[in-house]
């Protein structure tokens, strides 16, 4: 398996930078006593880094939070925003699109990409637009059309789709990682971010207004991890019990 970093204050920096806008009933970030400082952090261990907290990260957030150190708002950024959590995102990239895990040196170099700014669905194209994805395809238009449809979209394709997909590939010069990002730029995909957030942050499926508001700011682009944290940061979420 790869690497894992714990989150603890001497490996996390806390950005400072606000996330906006929220749709009523989703507040700005800000430091509020919420059901309990401790809960809220053992849920940010839970549903971002997928594990249970250790003893010293999970001490330091809670008492951060306790004596007004960061706000939960900053705590949940330096959650999204964390090695581990980019680490973990890395690795599940390799295990399903190339089917391994990476090396030590393949994970650093990817975590430079986030470290430059890129964002997590841009960096998922690069590795369906790598040369070793491709091979997987047997280094064919249409089965690589047909697996974004698949793995991206989750769905099969038409026949129409694939040959209009071909033909965009075609004549961007066989730009792979450019077809993924129409893809994962989809009004369709962005979608089915916005419902994963709600059930995999708020546990509920979306209500229709503000299934509508989240989908609007992804299509005006708004990245998955802005996305992410102003769930985490909503009170809704640190009222999750």
């Amino acid at each position: 398996m790869f690497h894992q970093v714990s989150v603890c204050p001497s490996q996390c920096e806390v950005p400072m930078s606000n996330v906006s806008p929220f749709r009523p009933g989703i507040e700005q970030l800000e430091s509020r006593e919420v059901l309990s400082n401790s809960s809220f952090v053992a849920h940010l261990y839970q549903d971002v880094l997928g594990r249970q907290p250790d003893a010293a990260g999970y001490s330091f957030w809670v008492n951060s939070l306790d004596q007004g150190t960061y706000t939960t708002g900053q705590v949940s950024i330096a959650f999204a925003s964390s090695t581990e959590y980019r680490t973990n995102v890395i690795g599940r990239f390799y295990v399903d699109i190339l089917g391994r895990y990476p090396s030590t040196s393949e994970v650093s170099g990817y975590l430079s990409l986030f470290e430059a700014g890129l964002s997590q669905d841009n960096i998922r194209a690069l590795f369906f637009g790598s040369q070793e994805f491709y091979n997987r395809v047997g280094q064919n238009p249409s089965a690589f059309v047909t697996q974004l449809y698949s793995q991206i979209l989750g769905r099969s394709a038409s026949g129409a789709d694939v040959n209009y997909w071909v033909n965009e590939l075609n004549a961007s010069n066989g730009d792979r990682a450019r077809i993924a990002r129409n893809f994962l730029g989809s009004p369709e995909y962005k979608q089915d971010e916005v419902i994963g957030v709600y059930v995999g942050f708020l546990h509920r499926n979306p209500d229709t207004d503000g299934f509508n508001y989240w989908v609007g700011q992804q299509n005006n682009g708004m990245t998955f991890e802005t996305l992410a944290v102003s769930f985490l940061a909503s009170p809704e979420y640190f009222q999750r019990g």
